[in-house]
């Protein structure tokens, strides 16, 4: 899905200041985890504190393995800042002052989704989900979200494993039996193009709101037009936000790299951030990052970011993005901002769900 992942990565964190390259204040160690889904995210973990003694560690981690990294990092006492999507809900053994979580907040963002979407479309909701995108606790977020806020009645509809099995039939029988008054989906990159075939085809978006998360409407990999209305994300980031921080951050990343950002640059570039402000408040990295951040703010494209009790960014709000097609490429248009509250409450909430979802910490990861 997103192939140049971590060359973005490291493009967003080394991103020039004022023109100055980073690499000239900082040396930067890579080591390769593949999906980091398995002990080679620790024991590469391990290898950079012990062997090359760095002074901070940013890696993604499966949520399966969280607690032993977060554990390592304890024990040695250095500073983490685990990276992730947001898929998953945080829970109190993933806490640590030596630890940070950078996410982009898929999950809480869905609950904003669910509110939205109560308040705005009615009582009844269908969660359309294809196998991979439902591993994760996104869904529980729409739905807890949607549930708080007056919906009553909330539906599933899974796809088949195959993608290219994906029956419409089956689809518009489930429509057509729930009469839902909005339906969020969960489908990403193929199964999320084949999605988009199906709505098209038979106009289902013209007839019933479709709500998704970021990763179906990525404008990176999502190009041919399929001609659709009424698809709307909520996310903690618009790439076309007009506002000042979005805007010039993509300009200087422009200038820099001849090339738009995608999301795994805006993760490197605020943990450029993190960097920054670490260094800038303090006489080198502290060690326990998670207690330095805990009553400061960064300022990031995103917006103004904080940290919760989880040690987890909270961004001060998400955004409604209307997805369009403009006669070159698709655009995630701002239309509304909601404020968010609840992140913190929400890990809570969540604490005893046990998960039991897939081991990558996200399906593009």
């Amino acid at each position: 899905m997103y192939p140049a992942l971590a060359s973005d990565f490291m493009k967003g964190i080394r991103q020039p200041i004022k023109g100055q390259d980073l690499r000239e204040r900082y040396e930067f160690l890579v080591e390769g985890v593949g999906t980091a889904s398995d002990e080679t995210v620790l024991k590469s973990a391990e290898k950079l504190l012990l062997q090359e003694d760095v002074d901070i560690v940013f890696a993604f981690c499966s949520q399966s393995l969280l607690d032993k990294m977060v554990n390592m990092f304890d024990a040695y006492k250095k500073p983490l800042v685990h990276l992730d999507l947001g898929g998953n809900y945080l829970q109190q053994k993933h806490c640590s002052d030596f630890v940070l979580h950078q996410t982009l907040n898929l999950c809480h963002s869905a609950y904003a989704a669910g509110q939205y979407a109560a308040r705005n479309y009615g009582n009844t909701a269908l969660i359309a989900s294809s196998f991979y995108d439902g591993g994760y606790q996104i869904h529980n977020g729409f739905e807890k979200g949607f549930k708080d806020t007056g919906g009553m009645n909330v539906g599933y509809f899974v796809s088949p494993q195959n993608y290219k099995e994906q029956a419409s039939d089956a689809l518009l029988a489930r429509i057509n039996e729930d009469s839902p008054d909005v339906i969020f989906g969960l489908y990403s990159y193929n199964e999320g193009a084949k999605m988009f075939e199906v709505l098209a085809e038979h106009g289902i978006t013209q007839r019933v709101p479709f709500m998704t998360t970021p990763i179906m409407t990525d404008e990176s990999f999502v190009k041919d037009n399929y001609g659709l209305e009424g698809v709307v994300s909520m996310s903690s980031w618009s790439f076309d936000d007009e506002g000042p921080a979005m805007q010039s951050w993509m300009k200087d990343y422009a200038d820099a790299y001849g090339e738009k950002p995608g999301i795994f640059a805006l993760l490197g570039y605020e943990c450029q951030t993190i960097l920054e402000t670490c260094l800038n408040d303090n006489d080198g990295i502290p060690k326990e990052i998670g207690r330095f951040l805990q009553d400061r703010s960064l300022m990031t494209p995103r917006g103004k970011m904080t940290f919760n009790s989880y040690g987890e960014s909270q961004p001060e709000s998400f955004k409604l993005r209307q997805f369009e097609y403009n006669q070159v490429q698709y655009h995630n248009i701002v239309v509304d901002i909601i404020e968010n509250k609840n992140s913190a409450i929400l890990n809570q909430h969540f604490e005893g769900q046990q998960f039991s979802g897939w081991t990558n910490p996200y399906i593009c990861t």
